[in-house]
């Protein structure tokens, strides 16, 4: 694998993590966040669609990696097979995108941009309230008379941000800021 180096440009790189279900083998990758644990609501509607019947979560890591090294095909597929662990190739001798990874939140944004009819300059349901990505912690926080997430204090995230219309719509206010 290569390595970063000071010279290197992986070595200024934004920062992203990948998520590893120990259970089911998926790889998803999610932006860097700095934060209290707690307000971390995009790892958190993760983990909570990792669970068994009974409610019980999944284990799993989260890795630290370089975005530019995670783009490159050849560096992720031997960041891949070092968090696997290295060993047998499995079903991927036979069918290599058995394990292909899954940018969750990016597939989520392109199934409503296309259910809208992939809008050109704007979307009647942009940073909504009904797109605000909630983890399934309803019950736990009841349980522990903290609010609903969607009634807790601090920033939300929308899956918007993954849209491709958010980039349309950030254009547009960077373009009014140079007026």
């Amino acid at each position: 694998m290569a390595l970063i180096t000071p010279n290197s440009t992986a070595a200024y790189s934004p920062i992203i993590r990948v998520l590893y279900c120990n259970v089911c083998g998926t790889l998803e990758s999610l932006p860097l966040y700095d934060g209290p644990a707690e307000g971390d609501t995009l790892l958190e509607v993760l983990v909570s669609r990792h669970v068994f019947p009974s409610g019980d979560p999944h284990l799993g890591h989260l890795f630290r990696i370089p975005q530019l090294q995670w783009e490159d095909e050849t560096i992720r597929r031997q960041v891949i097979e070092q968090i696997k662990g290295g060993g047998s190739k499995g079903i991927d001798e036979f069918d290599s995108s058995f394990y292909a990874t899954k940018d969750t939140f990016k597939e989520d944004a392109m199934v409503c941009f296309n259910k809208h009819l992939r809008p050109k300059d704007s979307c009647g349901d942009y940073m909504s309230d009904k797109m605000i990505l909630l983890p399934d912690t309803k019950a736990a926080r009841k349980e522990m008379g903290l609010p609903s997430p969607a009634k807790a204090p601090g920033p939300k995230n929308h899956l918007c941000g993954f849209c491709p219309i958010h980039q349309v719509v950030q254009n547009k206010i960077n373009d009014l800021r140079l007026k």
